[in-house]
């Protein structure tokens, strides 16, 4: 319809409203890229709050994460402790709480980091979702050294498959049934574990004499947990450090979205 009525005034030589035409046209064009440019930029916005949303909800799961992973070490470390304190007195004896002792030190839990929004982001394309340039650094160093983290927490020493070894299998199977690890869900769906250290194992004296002389002949058990304790030292130091430089991104991104 523009172009006929502009057609016309041409053929009519009415020039000044083939100029009017023309501003129209122009503005109108104008117009229609500053809305186009300004809808681009409220998607762009709107996917960037929910990438920062999506990555504080990871950011506060690790940092759960890690916090379990603490307390479940601890919990391991004391465990273990306990049963080198016994080694290194000469002392163990074939009591319940030595066994359980022994062989709840030989607990450990996987391990992994809550990256999905990050590795979607990569693959998308960051910068164009996360304009900030030192925000993408930060997030760059950060999800880089929490990989460190996850090669410290899938360590493992010969501990574990040593003790569970020599260990008479009847008397795991009983520690495992008596001594449960308690899983509890979250409200998030995470899951967080807690040993179990009040539990009694009612075994035969039996199975306790044989279980001490079979541990008896694992020479390297006091040498061994020393390191295991070591490994567990540094789970526990790795997992404070990437605690930290959790809370300090997440805190980071929070501002971002305020």
């Amino acid at each position: 319809m523009l172009l006929r009525r502009i057609t016309k005034h041409v053929r009519d030589q009415n020039w000044f409203a083939v100029f009017l035409d023309f501003i129209i046209v122009v503005v109108g064009v104008f117009i229609g890229i500053q809305v186009a440019n300004w809808n681009d930029g409220r998607q762009l916005r709107q996917t960037t709050l929910t990438y920062y949303e999506r990555l504080i909800d990871d950011l506060e799961a690790e940092r759960t994460t890690q916090r379990e992973l603490t307390a479940y070490y601890r919990q391991v470390k004391q465990h273990g402790l306990a049963t080198l304190g016994r080694l290194q007195s000469g002392k163990a004896a074939p009591t319940e709480r030595y066994f359980i002792d022994a062989y709840q030190a030989s607990q450990v839990r996987t391990y992994t980091p809550q990256n999905a929004t990050y590795n979607e982001l990569l693959s998308a394309g960051i910068a164009s979702a996360i304009p900030d340039a030192d925000l993408r650094g930060r997030l760059a160093n950060y999800y880089l050294t929490l990989k460190n983290s996850e090669r410290v927490q899938a360590e493992t020493t010969p501990y574990r498959s040593n003790l569970r070894t020599y260990m008479p299998y009847d008397l795991q199977a009983l520690i495992r049934e008596r001594c449960k690890e308690e899983f509890y869900v979250q409200d998030d769906g995470m899951f967080s574990v807690d040993l179990s250290d009040d539990c009694s194992l009612d075994a035969d004296s039996e199975l306790l004499e044989r279980s001490l002389a079979a541990l008896e002949t694992y020479d390297a058990m006091e040498l061994e947990l020393g390191r295991h304790l070591s490994d567990i030292d540094l789970k526990l130091t790795s997992l404070a450090i990437y605690e930290r430089a959790t809370v300090k991104t997440l805190k980071a991104l929070i501002e971002e979205l305020d």
